[in-house]
C-alpha cells in the first residue's frame, strides 16, 4: 500500500501516465546504463499508475459512507441526494460536516 501525503493518488496516477506518454526520457537511460530502455521505464511508470488507480478505487470503495444507510439524514435529503454524482454528493456531505475532508 503507498500512501501519499501531498496529492491523491488519482493525481499522480494521471501525471505517471502522462510522463509514460509524452516524455522521451532520452537522458535517463544514459545514468542508469544499457539496462533500461525507455521503453521499460514508460511501462513502469504505467504500471504504477494502473497500481495507484487500484488503491485508490480500493480506498475510496472503504472508505465510501452510505447516506441510504445513515438513519440520521431525512428521507426527502437521502433522495436529493441520490440526484447527485458521487463527487458532487462527497463534496456537499464534506461541506455539511457529515462526513471528514480525507
Amino acid at each position: 500500500m503507498i500512501t501519499l501525503k501531498t496529492m491523491p493518488k488519482q493525481v499522480v496516477a494521471e501525471l505517471l501516465q502522462f510522463m509514460a506518454e509524452h516524455e522521451t526520457f532520452e537522458r535517463t537511460t544514459n545514468p542508469l546504463g544499457e539496462n533500461f530502455t525507455a521503453a521499460e521505464i514508460k511501462a513502469t511508470l504505467r504500471e504504477l499508475a494502473m497500481e495507484l488507480l487500484r488503491e485508490a478505487a480500493t480506498d475510496a470503495e472503504a472508505n465510501r459512507y452510505d447516506v441510504k444507510a445513515d438513519k440520521t439524514i431525512a428521507p426527502k435529503v437521502r433522495k436529493i441526494i441520490s440526484y447527485l454524482s458521487p463527487l458532487e454528493e462527497q463534496t456537499l456531505l464534506k461541506t455539511f460536516g457529515v462526513i471528514e475532508p480525507s
